[in-house]
């Protein structure tokens, strides 16, 4: 029937991260990284509610807990997991701050 159409369709993402996890985000440092299995967490100040360390592979699978960090700086071995890239995942309350790690 020789009819067209065309429709343009704007499409706008907006990448929202929590003032609480920007918060604690800034409060961590993670070295050496990559690292050869031991790696320490450090933290600008001591938190108010223990935090909760978890690691997850590239799969979204938990490799690793570590409960009740409370010290300014945590060592946390990570030589029992394979070399790959992992998400250190630390939760204080309501506080979330993740880290990409490389174990070589």
């Amino acid at each position: 029937f020789g009819c067209s159409a065309s429709n343009d369709v704007a499409v706008s993402v907006v990448v929202c991260v929590g003032t609480e996890e920007l918060a604690l985000q800034e409060q961590v440092k993670v070295f050496p990284n990559p690292t050869g299995g031991k790696l320490f967490i450090q933290m600008d100040e001591l938190l108010s509610t223990p935090a909760q360390l978890s690691v997850f592979n590239t799969a979204g699978q938990l490799v690793r807990t570590q409960q009740s960090i409370t010290n300014q700086q945590t060592e946390v071995d990570l030589r029992a997991i394979p070399k790959g890239l992992y998400l250190l995942r630390l939760q204080s309350g309501e506080k979330v701050a993740t880290v990409r790690v490389v174990v070589q």
